[in-house]
């Protein structure tokens, strides 16, 4: 079973690093239904779109590290100490994991609108 706490514990926060790297250094040109960061002002215009990506990947590329570090460090202090109650800690640690995930959306939808007015293009004096 400890195999499977340390590949989930770890894994979010060394996917998060992945994701965050490809975003912020090769984000997804065009923009996509599919994948990226998706929100009504990341899509209004290319500029918007790539604006989005990197700055989302940046957020969660410096995350990731710490996340990581963090997570181990907890769940190791409480392997040691609190060894029944490992299960309740282990969903603890994911929960906060994916709340960490989505921290960064308003901060990037707050750069988003002092960056591009409202049809997506880029606002003069942010230049």
């Amino acid at each position: 079973m400890d195999i499977f706490y340390w590949l989930c514990l770890l894994g979010m926060p060394v996917m998060i690093s992945v994701i965050g790297f490809f975003m912020f250094k090769r984000p997804p040109e065009k923009i996509n239904p599919f994948y990226g960061y998706r929100t009504i002002r990341s899509m209004k215009s290319t500029e918007a779109w790539i604006f989005a990506q990197k700055y989302s990947g940046k957020l969660w590329l410096i995350m990731g590290l710490p996340m990581l570090i963090l997570s181990a460090a907890v769940f190791l202090y409480c392997k040691a100490n609190f060894p029944d109650q490992l299960a309740m800690i282990f969903l603890i640690i994911l929960t906060l994991q994916v709340v960490a995930i989505a921290a960064p959306i308003p901060i990037v939808e707050h750069a988003l609108k002092e960056n591009f007015d409202d049809q997506g293009k880029p606002k003069k004096d942010s230049r």
